[in-house]
């Protein structure tokens, strides 16, 4: 799989930044969470609709950090992690829902023309997998949930064992 060649071209130019854009729909609530890395705003279209993704969500907050994609050897299927700074308690606990356990999540990488505001190209899809556990972590003045995330290949380690 190649870069697309617009993505290529504009590599070199001054005005351009980069940028990750996460998309998680909870099972639970039947919500879907838009963020990007950092500030602002920008727009992708996902699923065949126009979204908008920004750098602060009201209700989730923002992305504190996100891991590199893990490949693992022989045993377990690749894993990415998500820290997210929830904006409140409620998304707090919409978050650790154990309903959402199976949710969707999407990563995306891409360029975004800082004078204009636009998406450079297509942003390549990085990452497409499966909430598999939060974890947690509440310190006196903030809150952080890890949403760590496996492929649909995690399927395929689970061993068989005949009734």
């Amino acid at each position: 799989m190649s870069l697309d060649p617009t993505l290529l071209d504009a590599l070199d130019s001054s005005s351009l930044r980069t940028f990750f854009a996460l998309r998680v729909d909870f099972i639970a609530s039947e919500t879907s969470v838009n963020l990007i890395d950092g500030s602002g705003f920008i727009n992708l279209t996902v699923d065949g609709e126009a979204t908008e993704f920004r750098g602060h969500d009201p209700i989730f907050g923002t992305i504190a950090s996100i891991t590199g994609i893990e490949e693992k050897i022989a045993s377990e299927a690749p894993s990415v992690s998500v820290t997210l700074l929830p904006a409140s308690n409620a998304a707090f606990g919409e978050i650790n829902a154990p309903e959402n356990q199976g949710s969707i999540v999407r990563i995306w990488w891409g360029l975004v023309n800082e004078v204009t505001g636009a998406v450079v190209g297509s942003p390549e899809l990085l990452w497409y997998g499966r909430l598999d556990t939060v974890q947690s972590n509440v310190a006196e003045h903030a809150q952080t949930c890890e949403l760590i995330t496996v492929s649909g290949f995690d399927r395929l380690f689970v061993k068989y064992r005949p009734g």
